[in-house]
């Protein structure tokens, strides 16, 4: 009894150190992201500009949402589109200027990560910066302004974190320095 006990420990032992001993098969190909990976988010919309309010700092803002698509061009290099949807706006008591904004973005960007930075890290640092259409339209407690459309250019720093091969999950700020001044309807 003690020797085939012996015997079933050896085998185990010998087949447990052969299942392990390769990595990969010599005619596996290295797999190719899925593309186009979709992406969907939220944010904080928060206005920097003529009318300034009191009770605005940069963790308070509207609510936005954008939804996109991201191609990987290189290993570090994606090509990103994204359309966004926010609302920004100012109450200002003290000299009766205040206004709301809807907004609505769509955009081309590139966003570069540091995936040499982080190669052992399921976190990895980016920047990004494109050029977008941004339509808005005004309203102030004087009067409603007509769809106006400008461009702008957002630039962001952030992190992703790889959730698997195809998933995903970014944490990062996006600035959009905007080519008008009219966003408030203050020129």
């Amino acid at each position: 009894m003690k020797s085939l006990f012996r015997l079933f420990v050896a085998t185990l032992i010998l087949c447990s150190v052969n299942s392990f001993a390769q990595d990969e098969y010599p005619e596996d190909k290295p797999k190719v992201p899925f593309q186009p990976m979709l992406s969907f988010g939220t944010g904080s919309y928060l206005f920097k500009g003529d009318i300034v309010g009191p009770k605005k700092n940069f963790l308070m803002g509207n609510q936005g949402y954008h939804f996109g698509a991201k191609m990987n061009m290189t290993d570090n290099l994606d090509l990103t589109f994204l359309i966004g949807n926010g609302k920004l706006n100012e109450k200002n008591d003290v000299d009766t200027a205040s206004f709301s904004s809807d907004v609505k973005t769509a955009g081309l960007g590139l966003r570069y990560s540091f995936n040499n930075i982080s190669q052992n890290s399921k976190l990895t640092p980016f920047l990004s910066i494109g050029g977008e259409l941004l339509n808005f339209k005004t309203k102030s407690r004087t009067e409603s302004r007509k769809t106006e459309t400008a461009i702008a250019i957002p630039m962001g720093i952030g992190v992703m974190l790889d959730v698997s091969e195809r998933i995903g999950l970014d944490m990062g700020l996006r600035y959009h320095y905007t080519l008008t001044d009219m966003i408030d309807g203050v020129e």
